[in-house]
């Protein structure tokens, strides 16, 4: 056999193992509670706490590293993109008062993460409690997001600021 023809084997070969991985993955995710709805693709290891609180639209893509911290509920909508490394967290602490001795006393306390229909997160973006992210917008590599995202706008820089997505031009003909 040339070797040119054993590339071939070896590069369909590894097509099939990573296919049988995403599978694996989409059905430990769901064993574990995950709610999905339709095919999604999970691209390396994600890790999800409550999962039984997530749900996963249709046609999304999840890549390694993402973290979804679901305690408080995570919805996310049809064809989001979860980029390397996006980490979605719904708990937090809340200082509720004082102890004795002065020091701030803090409760846990979590809140619902909500993303609408197209949403796009770049790779390291960090999503925090209680934040819709509108449809179609676009949160920025490595941007921290702790307020709303309306529809249409790009959230970008730590803390996140939102600016709207200008419409695409079209080509011009010569």
């Amino acid at each position: 056999m040339s070797m040119y023809g054993d590339e071939r084997l070896y590069s369909r070969l590894v097509e099939r193992v990573d296919k049988l991985r995403q599978r694996l993955r989409r059905k430990h995710h769901q064993l574990c509670g995950l709610q999905m709805e339709g095919k999604s693709t999970f691209y390396g290891p994600v890790s999800i706490t409550w999962p039984q609180h997530v749900s996963l639209g249709p046609d999304c893509t999840l890549n390694a590293g993402v973290h979804l911290g679901g305690r408080g509920g995570i919805r996310i909508g049809t064809r989001c993109r979860l980029s390397a490394g996006a980490f979605l967290e719904t708990g937090y602490l809340e200082t509720v008062g004082e102890r004795e001795d002065g020091s701030p006393k803090r409760k846990h306390r979590h809140s619902e993460i909500v993303l609408e229909d197209d949403v796009w997160i770049g790779a390291g973006a960090k999503i925090l409690a209680g934040v819709t992210l509108g449809s179609g917008s676009i949160v920025a590599a490595g941007a921290v997001v702790t307020k709303n995202v309306p529809p249409g706008h790009a959230a970008r820089g730590i803390p996140a600021k939102c600016v709207p997505i200008p419409p695409p031009t079209p080509p011009t003909e010569e």
